[in-house]
């Protein structure tokens, strides 16, 4: 039989369960899924005008991959998000063959975890994490699912700084 379609491109640790694509230029392997959940912080950082919370961020994506953010690597991720240098949702498309099912949860949970320390979660801040979680192929009940999880594990002890919305 011959290979049709390729649907992933990554080697996966049956030991930590992380997807890796080929290592960086030194080397390194680094699971897939920080680059994505790294912009992911970084692009609802600056929907919600909440850029002065990078530590916050940074203490979300521990909870979520087991790695440390540098403040400084998150800072220039929200100045290129500000700036309009970089379009998040087709960027998730294109890592999407990168990611496996424990990498996309991880995105997802970033993306409901930063949002609910800034905001009571309404219809349009649901709306984006599940197109988030559109861009890396998963479904609406899979989102629901991650978001029950998260809310059961008490939110991984992460600290909500809610804003006040004036209704226009």
């Amino acid at each position: 039989m011959l290979p049709l379609e390729k649907n992933a491109d990554y080697l996966s640790c049956d030991y930590c369960e992380n997807a890796f694509q080929a290592p960086d230029a030194d080397g390194v392997l680094v699971p897939s899924q920080l680059q994505s959940v790294r912009r992911v912080l970084a692009y609802l950082l600056v929907g919600y005008s909440m850029q002065d919370q990078q530590e916050l961020s940074c203490d979300i994506f521990k909870k979520v991959t087991g790695f440390e953010l540098q403040a400084s690597v998150l800072k220039n991720e929200v100045n290129s998000i500000s700036l309009g240098d970089t379009d998040l949702f087709d960027e998730l498309k294109q890592q999407n063959r990168y990611l496996n099912v424990r990498g996309k949860q991880q995105v997802i949970e970033a993306a409901f975890l930063i949002t609910h320390s800034f905001c009571e979660i309404q219809y349009e801040d649901r709306l984006r994490i599940n197109l988030i979680a559109s861009a890396v192929g998963m479904s609406i009940t899979f989102v629901s699912a991650v978001i029950d999880q998260v809310r059961q594990q008490g939110c991984y002890g992460v600290r909500r700084v809610l804003t006040t919305r004036t209704q226009a």
